[in-house]
């Protein structure tokens, strides 16, 4: 799993998605994104919440999240890709 110290935002993800294919959600303290390949296939990546809006008093659209993971796979569509991050999330990051 790929950890780093640089921050973004979900508004600042969702700007960089393709228009009608990408897709960023939050999962309790976690955001999973997807978009489209120009090589076909859709990528997964998983960002964690490094503050929340009660800390900062931001929408949480505007806080800050450190990227986590990416899927080592393309997917055939964005759900198989979201579904993906569920399972991964699931197993590795929370505690249900």
């Amino acid at each position: 799993m790929k950890n780093t110290q640089e921050f973004t935002t979900m508004e600042q993800l969702q700007e960089m998605m393709t228009s009608g294919a990408g897709t960023v959600l939050q999962y309790g303290p976690l955001v999973f994104a997807t978009d489209i390949l120009e090589s076909g296939g859709f990528q997964a990546d998983i960002y964690e919440f490094a503050e929340m809006p009660e800390e900062t008093g931001s929408d949480i659209v505007e806080c800050r999240i450190s990227f986590q993971e990416e899927a080592r796979q393309n997917f055939p569509d964005g759900g198989r890709a979201i579904q993906w991050c569920l399972e991964r999330a699931k197993e590795y990051y929370l505690n249900t």
